[in-house]
């Protein structure tokens, strides 16, 4: 919820005893909202939790580093026709990105 005063209000409204229709209509929120913060008030300021998903390189992150590995200097459009080949559906820009980063990394490690 963007503003934890509007969720206090659900709270306060309810301990005058108006329903949670009758809350919702007069906030302007939904009724589901106004649901779960009177049943769970200690949701109230915290952020929503956000679900951890993978990249959709990272099942050829290994792929892509083994190419490298064979030769620095395979570009990232060649590497994405390749792995394009074995089914890889996500952006070219994702895979430029990472293989900018994968090539400093090297040439870093290489330095040191």
């Amino acid at each position: 919820m963007k503003d934890p005063k509007i969720a206090k209000e659900f709270l306060y409204y309810r301990e005058l005893g108006m329903s949670v229709s009758q809350i919702s209509r007069r906030l302007s929120s939904d009724r589901r909202t106004v649901r779960k913060y009177i049943d769970n008030p200690s949701l109230i300021g915290q952020p929503r939790k956000r679900s951890e998903r993978g990249s959709k390189l990272d099942s050829y992150k290994q792929k892509i580093n083994d190419l490298l590995d064979l030769d620095i200097t395979f570009m990232a459009s060649t590497i994405h026709r390749i792995i394009s080949k074995e089914g890889y559906m996500g952006s070219y820009d994702l895979v430029k990105l990472y293989v900018r980063q994968a090539k400093k990394e090297r040439m870093n490690s290489g330095n040191s």
